[in-house]
């Protein structure tokens, strides 16, 4: 026997959030109606959304980011993720390597689609294979998210794999912008390598690189994107082999010296202050989205 759906029904957050998916969700809301899950929504929510990524295709798994579930849309946002095979480092990512850090805002609706979408900087590429997407939190375990703190954290990641450190961390860079918090949590997306052809230029010149919507990151956003990327797979980004550095949005030494972040060796990652007018050869450019 078919099990009532009026309770359900009677539930207007759950029925008018598949109600307002479209003819996709409609059409799986009414299977999901027919099943012993409709008496349990709560539960049954989330077994629906892991029905919505496997049985459809990836355009169509767009469909999931729009169910919102009135308690928890991140856990939706984090599922279509995972099942369409996005690799990102968000508050699950944290808690498993160094701990909670509260609040996660939602991704924006239509993420896959970005994600998917072709890479603006690399040809023949998505920006998926480009692309870092990463949260930048607030707090971490209860204390303020900044770049000293980041330095601490990545020695003693839980389990204590792929723990790395900065090892060269300029003094001046510490004390200037180290300690400055970061006001709320937030998704970045962020280039993993610096800009074809941005090396060997001046900042000025590279900027002219950035296209719509992208901008120059922060030292802690950069920071974390690679070395979250480091403690998950063990791959480091702007790697020595190459002795790459990025510029970051802020100066220091009396705003005459670009913070530069890069040559990540084995023994961790440099931070320090580079040239804003010199073009060396090794100082390229990364940028980002903000979400």
């Amino acid at each position: 026997m078919t099990p009532s759906t009026s309770g359900l029904q009677n539930q207007t957050p759950y029925f008018d959030s598949f109600r307002a998916t479209g003819k996709l969700a409609s059409r799986i809301f009414q299977k999901f109606c027919q099943s012993k899950l409709a008496n349990h929504p709560g539960r049954g929510i989330h077994r629906l959304a892991i029905a919505l990524s496997q049985g459809y295709s990836l355009n169509r798994r767009e469909q999931l980011v729009s169910v919102s579930h009135p308690q928890n849309p991140q856990a939706l946002q984090a599922l279509a993720l995972d099942q369409a095979g996005i690799q990102y480092a968000g508050a699950k990512n944290w808690k498993k390597h160094f701990g909670e850090v509260g609040f996660e805002p939602a991704l924006p609706s239509n993420i896959l689609n970005t994600l998917n979408a072709p890479c603006p900087y690399w040809k023949g590429k998505k920006i998926k294979e480009t692309h870092l997407l990463t949260l930048i939190p607030a707090t971490i375990n209860g204390n303020p998210f900044t770049l000293n703190t980041l330095e601490e954290l990545i020695r003693k990641p839980h389990g204590g794999i792929n723990a790395t450190k900065f090892r060269h961390y300029c003094e001046y860079v510490r004390e200037e912008i180290g300690n400055n918090i970061t006001t709320h949590s937030y998704w970045i997306l962020l280039t993993k390598d610096v800009l074809p052809y941005s090396q060997g230029h001046s900042f000025d010149w590279q900027t002219t690189l950035i296209r719509k919507s992208y901008e120059v990151p922060k030292a802690i956003e950069i920071a974390t994107a690679a070395l979250m990327h480091q403690v998950e797979t063990g791959e480091r980004l702007l790697s020595d082999h190459r002795d790459t550095y990025t510029r970051a949005s802020e100066k220091v030494i009396s705003n005459r010296w670009h913070v530069g972040l890069g040559s990540f060796e084995s023994s961790g990652l440099s931070i320090t202050h580079i040239s804003t007018t010199s073009g060396y050869d090794n100082h390229g450019l990364i940028v980002a989205r903000r979400l």
